[in-house]
């Protein structure tokens, strides 16, 4: 089992609108030279994720992983 250093922190990394995970890439590249575990996500229809726009009928489906 990995032992995770007291401050180590995890962050997780939420884009806006007409974004994707790729608009975090200078933070994320900063946070884990320093140490940290980060996890950058794509919302629904946006980045790499394969939903389509026309799929994702509410806000509730844009948070969906």
């Amino acid at each position: 089992m990995e032992k995770r250093d007291e401050k180590q922190k995890h962050f997780v990394l939420v884009h806006g609108a007409c974004h994707g995970a790729w608009c975090w890439y200078k933070v994320a590249t900063l946070l884990k030279t320093a140490g940290h575990r980060v996890t950058a996500l794509d919302m629904a229809a946006s980045g790499t994720h394969p939903s389509q726009l026309h799929e994702v009928p509410s806000v509730s489906d844009y948070f969906k992983l």
